[in-house]
């Protein structure tokens, strides 16, 4: 399907049948909401995606157990950081749409803030939050 300009123009590319374990299917939006979004850790949403120009970095490595701790603090904090895709100010924060989008994933607005706060380094003061538009081109 390559060369495609965002990965909408592919037919429901989250709700077909991606590969089979056991006799079941499974599609990338199973993946994502039936299994890791369950693990409860929201980091997960910096270490898998899309591949959009707004999603995080992919990281250009295997995820292994004996470093995923490292390597999620590591996406997390690149994705926080990077301007383009948060603007972080003490008290004015423009977040990607993904905290929008899984606000319950990242807890109650104070947990949210929290988890910014701890992943980017960033003392934040009760900061207004606004969204960014989400640029679903490739990242190419």
């Amino acid at each position: 399907n390559y060369p495609l300009k965002s990965i909408k123009d592919l037919n429901a590319p989250w709700d077909t049948n991606c590969f089979s374990v056991q006799d079941k299917n499974y599609t990338l939006g199973d993946i994502e909401h039936q299994i890791l979004r369950k693990m409860d850790e929201p980091r997960i949403h910096f270490a898998i995606n899309c591949a959009s120009a707004s999603c995080p970095r992919l990281l250009n490595a295997a995820y292994q157990e004996k470093q995923l701790e490292a390597q999620l603090n590591q996406v997390t904090r690149e994705f926080l950081l990077d301007p383009s895709k948060n603007k972080l100010l003490p008290d004015q924060l423009e977040l990607s749409k993904i905290f929008l989008w899984f606000g319950k994933d990242f807890g109650s607005k104070s947990e949210r803030l929290d988890f910014i706060q701890t992943h980017s380094g960033i003392e934040l003061d009760n900061p207004k939050i606004d969204y960014l538009p989400y640029d679903w081109s490739l990242n190419e």
